[in-house]
Formats: structure tokens, sequence, C-alpha cells
């Protein structure tokens, strides 16, 4: 069977609509998916400049490199989980949650950059040892966004 011009045309038509319809599917796709792709300081440095406090409470460029590494890491290992639970059992979420408090500011910018907030609650309440978030506001994530901000800027770490 002979591929004629027609059958080319086709086929690349087809194929760049494809092409289209991919890159739209991954400008929606959470940037921390992207942090695997994407140098991790690079990542890093661009989420810290949106809260410029951000660069003086954690001053350890290894540690917020590492953060990035290890969060790209968790994000794409647990993306299609929809368990609290097998979320959180990670070894890149124990990880994390090893690093300690010096990581609160790294999770509160997340938080406020973020599309997808909700992966980071556990771990500030394991972290901190505390809930800032009222009962009534549990589950409205803005809400919950805020208050951890509040309480993060109260306890001095923004």
């Amino acid at each position: 069977m002979e591929v004629t011009s027609a059958d080319r045309f086709e086929l690349n038509s087809t194929a760049l609509v494809g092409l289209i319809a991919l890159r739209a599917s991954m400008e929606t796709i959470d940037r921390t998916y992207l942090s695997n792709v994407v140098a991790p300081e690079t990542y890093a440095v661009h989420h810290a400049l949106a809260i410029p406090q951000l660069l003086e409470s954690v001053s350890d460029s290894a540690v917020i490199e590492e953060f990035y590494k290890l969060a790209g890491q968790w994000k794409t290992e647990t993306q299609f989980y929809s368990s609290p639970s097998r979320i959180k059992d990670s070894e890149f979420y124990d990880e994390l949650k090893g690093m300690g408090q010096k990581i609160i500011p790294l999770i509160i910018a997340e938080l406020k950059n973020r599309e997808t907030p909700a992966y980071w609650f556990p771990m500030l309440i394991e972290i901190s040892g505390e809930n800032p978030v009222p009962p009534h506001s549990a589950g409205d994530v803005s809400s919950m966004v805020n208050s951890w901000t509040e309480w993060a800027q109260n306890k001095v770490f923004l």
C-alpha cells in the first residue's frame, strides 16, 4: 500500500493535534511533579522569590535544594493516591519530615503557591506538633492555608 501526500498530511495533522493536547495537559500538571525535570535549585529559588522572607528564614541553599528534590520525588510517587495514609507511607515523606522545623517556611511557601496544598497539612502537624486550623475550617483549604501562614508568622518561621 502506497502512502500518499494526503495520508501524510492527515497523519501529521493528527500528530499535531495530539501534541497540542499533550502540551495543554502538561501545562495543568502541578509544577511539583516537574521538579524532577527542572533543576531543584532553580525550582526552589523560583518559589523562594515568591515570598521574600523565605530567603531570610531558610538561608541554607542545601536545605532548599534537598527539600524540593524530595518534595518532587514524593509528589511523583504519590500523585495518583487518594488515601492520606498511603500518601504518608513513603520514604520521601519520612525524609522530608526528618528535615524538621527548618523546612516549615518552605512548606508554607508551597501552601501559598501550589494547587495541591492538602499534601502538606499532615506533615506540618507532625513536624510542629500543633494544628492551628480551627475545627470549623477543616476542609476549607484556603482557610487552612491562612491559618498555617498566620501560625508560621506568629512563631517567627516567616
